[in-house]
């Protein structure tokens, strides 16, 4: 079996200094075609890199929910009721629909919302065929609306 294909994948907006977010390192199963080049069409690219960046958020969302902490005012209540329990004051959880993140994703493409660049080279089109080589970089570019455009 062929070893699966990670890339990187980072997002800048035009006119920003900081990227959007950190990088994200994306894993990119191979079919066992050793003689076919890995590839993907664009669209099935974008599709699978926010099907992944959802499913880690939400994996993370989860984890948070088990990750709490006792606050200084819960180890004074636990001490004068016999009980230790953090306190109410969750964060709210956030679901992800993972069909309308991908159709919004690739709608902003086609709309011209950002650029996707692969090893450097701007791919146009969602049915553009896409190499997938190891330790490969996908850079997303937002574009930002002119005021009064």
């Amino acid at each position: 079996m062929t070893q699966p294909i990670t890339l990187t994948v980072s997002a800048k907006m035009i006119g920003a200094r900081q990227p959007l977010y950190s990088d994200l390192h994306i894993t990119i199963p191979q079919n066992n075609d050793n003689d076919a080049s890995p590839s993907l069409t664009l669209h099935d690219l974008i599709t699978h890199i926010v099907t992944q960046s959802a499913e880690t958020f939400q994996n993370r969302q989860a984890a948070q929910r088990f990750d709490r902490v006792l606050l200084p005012q819960d180890m004074t209540n636990g001490a004068q009721h016999g009980k230790y329990t953090p306190s109410a004051h969750e964060s709210p959880t956030l679901s992800v629909d993972i069909d309308q993140a991908v159709d919004t994703a690739l709608t902003g493409f086609v709309d011209g919302l950002y650029f996707v660049f692969i090893d450097d080279i701007q791919y146009e089109s969602l049915a553009q065929t896409v190499p997938l080589t190891p330790n490969g970089r996908v850079m997303f570019v937002r574009l930002v609306a002119l005021v009064g455009g």
